[in-house]
């Protein structure tokens, strides 16, 4: 379960401008590792200008950031990962993460973020496989690109699903009207 860097318990810092290469034995599985593990009560936080590039058998554990405890009021920006799985994994709820222009490359069907928590972060301009990241948000309410109404996960009131593949004549995307698991959604109007 080893990482570039661990921070353990660490409070106002600043990781950036650092490179970083993985790789791992043709049929071996070394378990979860990445970039930067944060364990403990980590907070108050920027981490910009790094690259990690993961080349191996299988990216499956490896992230560019994991959280298996707290990593609160993180700003991410500016970051580039090539290979290995989603961008950001967090294994406890992590409260006011930042998630602006990181890029993400050759990590397969992963996604960007794996958040226990969809408002607990803001994030805009990042992007996956060079397409824009599904799920964005403000803080408060998230925007998704999606080819469907969500029937999963849990949304609030005010979260808006935009459809990936549009048509004239049909809903372009969808709000949430009553929060919930997955909640209620109701039409935007129809693309004249």
């Amino acid at each position: 379960d080893g990482a570039a860097i661990r921070c353990i318990g660490v409070l106002d810092f600043a990781i950036t401008g650092n490179v970083a290469r993985e790789a791992e034995a043709t049929g071996a599985q070394y378990g979860q590792g990445g970039f930067v593990r944060f364990e403990g009560t980590n907070a108050d936080g920027t981490v910009s200008g790094n690259t990690f590039t993961f080349s191996g058998d299988s990216g499956n554990g490896y992230y560019f950031a994991e959280a298996s405890g707290a990593a609160d009021r993180v700003a991410y920006s500016g970051n580039v990962q090539k290979g290995a799985s989603s961008f950001f994994n967090e294994g406890s709820t992590c409260v006011d993460c930042t998630f602006f222009g990181n890029i993400v490359s050759g990590n397969g069907s992963a996604d960007f973020l794996s958040v226990a928590q969809f408002h607990k972060f803001s994030a805009r301009g990042n992007f996956n496989q060079g397409i824009p990241v599904v799920y964005e948000s403000d803080g408060t309410y998230v925007t998704a690109r999606l080819s469907a109404i969500p029937g999963a996960s849990t949304w609030v009131a005010g979260d808006r699903v935009l459809y990936t593949a549009p048509t004239a004549g049909a809903d372009y995307g969808a709000v949430c009207t009553t929060g919930g698991t997955p909640g209620t959604w109701k039409a935007f109007a129809n693309i004249d």
